[in-house]
């Protein structure tokens, strides 16, 4: 959740320096929000299939993909 957190801050530093316009944040901190979501239905879904709960790795892993995608 600390690269999360530390991306926000990136795209709130940006929209601070004037590099980002209050929509362009916006629309960023939502697309950031999204793959987070993603990530976590991903992993109730694979739980779903398994009956277990995915490591956390797996997680993050989805997390970091989705990340690559946004940027």
């Amino acid at each position: 959740m600390t690269a999360v957190l530390d991306e926000i801050r990136q795209l709130e530093a940006a929209r601070s320096r004037g590099d980002m316009d209050e929509f362009s944040f916006r629309l960023a901190k939502a697309e950031l929000m999204d793959a987070i979501e993603d990530a976590d239905q991903a992993m109730a879904e694979q739980a779903d299939r398994s009956g277990t709960v995915p490591s956390r790795s797996v997680v993050w892993q989805v997390v970091l993909f989705g990340l690559v995608a946004f940027v």
